[in-house]
């Protein structure tokens, strides 16, 4: 529900992708309109790197986001990044 911590996911997520020419992040609805001006200002920060377009997606959950490039996908939902942990600390038990 903290915007600001929307706008570190989203800022790992373009650090991640900024080796490409264009990056089209989808935000929830409801973050893309709390983040405002702040999308502007991180499309300013890596427009030297890429072209960034941030688009409102419904089926984004609220505070994470997805990054979609000529290159790939970066899923930073919140839901995503939990199955990760529960992924690795599951795997982290076979050993």
């Amino acid at each position: 529900q903290d915007p600001m911590a929307s706008a570190t996911l989203l800022r790992e997520a373009l650090e991640l992708a900024s080796g490409t020419t264009h990056a089209r992040v989808l935000l929830n609805p409801a973050d893309h309109a709390a983040l405002g001006k702040q999308t502007e200002r991180l499309a300013n920060e890596f427009s030297r790197i890429s072209q960034v377009e941030f688009i409102p997606d419904a089926t984004i959950s609220t505070g994470g986001c997805r990054v979609l490039t000529e290159q790939g996908e970066i899923d930073q939902r919140i839901e995503v990044q939990l199955e990760r942990i529960v992924g690795e600390l599951i795997g982290g038990n076979e050993d």
